[in-house]
């Protein structure tokens, strides 16, 4: 190491044991490695997609409909001749950011659900856990679109909407965590 020059080691001690827990991981279960890389193109694909689609994604070319993939479709057509490939690539973004969104909003409303109904217990931990109950009653695509039906179809909505669907799963999760602690 030349004067002036600092190692990141003596600035973050802790990155050493990072990674050797990251090669222990990876050494471990390779297919860690793999879906990892496969994830991280997913998300790079889905968020520089809509600048990189060979076509517009609302385009239509009737004359094209229903090709295979080939030199001009890599993916091929849809029944009004668009382009497949644009439209993953134009869509990946809002499916990414509906997924992230949902899970979110599920872990935000959940956890203290959760964690409050642990803690507190008694009469609290009936209560919280009888209304979670009676939302895991309806099964999650009606609970879904009843909520969509309320609020109005959107992106935001259908974040708020799958959020509502999985808060009470995350809530007994966490539930159960917190009493096993508490314990």
């Amino acid at each position: 190491m030349t004067r002036g020059m600092v190692s990141s080691t003596l600035l973050f001690p802790g990155i050493r044991a990072l990674r050797g827990t990251a090669y222990y991981l990876v050494r471990e279960n390779p297919a860690l490695l793999l879906g990892g890389l496969i994830t991280g193109m997913v998300v790079c694909l889905s968020l520089v997609g809509p600048f990189i689609t060979p076509y517009d994604p609302l385009e239509q070319h009737i004359l094209d409909r229903l090709q295979g993939p080939n030199r001009t479709y890599l993916l091929g057509t849809d029944q009004y001749g668009r382009d497949v490939l644009s439209r993953v690539l134009a869509g990946g973004r809002t499916a990414l950011v509906l997924g992230l969104g949902a899970t979110g909003l599920g872990l935000l409303l959940g956890m203290p659900v959760g964690l409050v109904a642990a803690y507190v217990g008694r009469k609290t931990d009936e209560i919280c856990m009888r209304l979670m109950d009676a939302l895991l009653s309806f099964p999650s695509l009606l609970m879904a679109l009843l909520v969509l039906t309320a609020l109005g179809s959107n992106v935001g909505n259908a974040i708020v909407a799958i959020g509502i669907v999985y808060m009470p799963r995350i809530a007994r999760i966490i539930r159960s965590a917190t009493l096993s602690v508490k314990q």
